[in-house]
């Protein structure tokens, strides 16, 4: 059974690593079952487009099928929307999103049953899944091999991968001793962004270690600290940083670099045509184009972001790579000898058993119609990159079915 349910979102959001108290309302209801009677966390807007009647109707069917609501997993708060999951007396869980607003319910959607485990027997088998995706992509190195490979030197949108650059020329700062991971950094209201993250919710002039900005950055996609930590490199220093990895395409097709809260704006507020000027200008026009877009406090811009739920220019605006320079920049992160950035790059990482390797890097980025995974795996006789990533141009990606395909390629390696 699968069920959308898709109404206006009407405004912003803010980020917390726990269920929100929303979402555990959002269980409460579930269990009401077809006795289910709008409650003031919904808004009026959402009472006027979907019927009482409707909601018990559908209610109802998730508990007859699912059992009780019993707990709120994986909870994941965005710029836009909060996504999160329901268990169910049944076992099985099932996948939401919804658009919170001061813990009020302006849209919402179940978008149905977590997809079951996938397995693979081969590479090749992995592969062919890739290949349903408008835009996939699949690359395995192990020791400088190529295992397998797809699209693996085609230019792809990288949501928050991008951030590795930002490290990368924050690690060059500190190497040259014009800085050190203890150096302190305060908040600047020009730097703040949208979620993900929480450092948006810090007081401004509140300092923090350059060490925990760039945690935040690689562990939970922290904007606002990626953007202070952009400030504070310079954008000029990051592109020719990534000039002199040798990510000559990288270097092609991401300049200007973009902040965060750039990229929010851009999606909030370009038409089909700004996307098409843009990607077809040079960089001093883009720049151009930047300045024009408005202040991060402007209401229709914050108004305009929480209508983003669908795939907008993502191979127009954004930062681009291809699957083996971003490999290629993994390799050479791995041999910098620095503990902390051993540390930050392995913060978190999906879905690898603990005591697998002796060494793990990820990252990964999404917005609506791409999801991109990039992890450095490394045990006592092997070295593997492995680089996943879906993009489509017309609807968002299954999370949940991406994220079981690459389970089960990491179950082959």
């Amino acid at each position: 059974m699968k069920y959308l349910i898709l109404l206006v979102v009407l405004a912003a959001c803010s980020t917390t690593p726990k269920p929100s108290a929303l979402s555990q309302k959002i269980c409460h209801d579930l269990n009401q079952g077809k006795n289910f009677v709008y409650q003031p966390h919904y808004s009026d807007h959402f009472q006027k487009s979907l019927p009482v009647e409707q909601m018990a109707t559908l209610f109802g069917q998730v508990k007859d099928e699912y059992g009780t609501c019993q707990e709120v997993i994986d909870f994941k708060r965005t710029a836009s929307s909060d996504k999160f999951s329901t268990k169910h007396s049944s076992g099985k869980v099932l996948d939401f999103t919804i658009v919170d607003s001061d813990s009020i319910a302006t849209g919402l959607w179940l978008h149905g049953e977590r997809s079951k485990p996938i397995s693979y027997e081969s590479f090749e088998m992995a592969k062919k899944d890739f290949e349903e995706y408008q835009k996939g992509s699949l690359l395995i190195i192990e020791n400088n091999k190529v295992l397998i490979e797809l699209n693996s030197t085609k230019r792809t949108a990288l949501g928050s991968i991008f951030k590795l650059f930002v490290l990368d020329a924050l690690l060059e700062k500190i190497q040259k001793k014009k800085a050190h991971w203890g150096d302190n950094l305060s908040i600047s209201r020009f730097n703040k962004s949208l979620p993900s993250g929480t450092m948006q919710n810090e007081e401004e002039g509140k300092s923090f270690e350059l060490r925990e900005y760039a945690k935040k950055m690689i562990a939970i996609s922290d904007n606002t600290a990626t953007d202070h930590l952009i400030d504070f490199v310079g954008k000029p220093r990051i592109e020719k940083r990534i000039k002199y990895r040798g990510l000559s395409n990288t270097f092609g097709w991401s300049r200007p670099f973009l902040t965060t809260m750039e990229l929010f704006k851009i999606r909030a507020t370009f038409s089909p045509v700004d996307y098409k000027n843009y990607a077809g200008t040079t960089r001093t026009n883009r720049m151009l184009m930047l300045q024009k877009l408005p202040r991060s406090d402007d209401k229709k811009f914050l108004e305009d972001i929480n209508s983003w739920q669908q795939p907008r220019g993502i191979f127009d605006a954004e930062w681009f790579s291809t699957p083996q320079e971003i490999c290629l920049l993994l390799q050479k992160l791995d041999k910098e000898v620095d503990p902390e950035l051993n540390e930050i790059l392995g913060s978190n990482v999906p879905f690898v058993e603990k005591d697998k390797y002796i060494k793990s890097f990820y990252k990964g980025g999404s917005e609506p119609g791409l999801v991109q995974m990039a992890y450095l795996l490394k045990s006592k006789d092997k070295a593997i990159c492995l680089y996943a990533g879906a993009a489509d141009l017309s609807a968002p990606v299954d999370e949940a079915v991406f994220f079981e395909r690459v389970k089960g390629v990491l179950k082959l390696l």
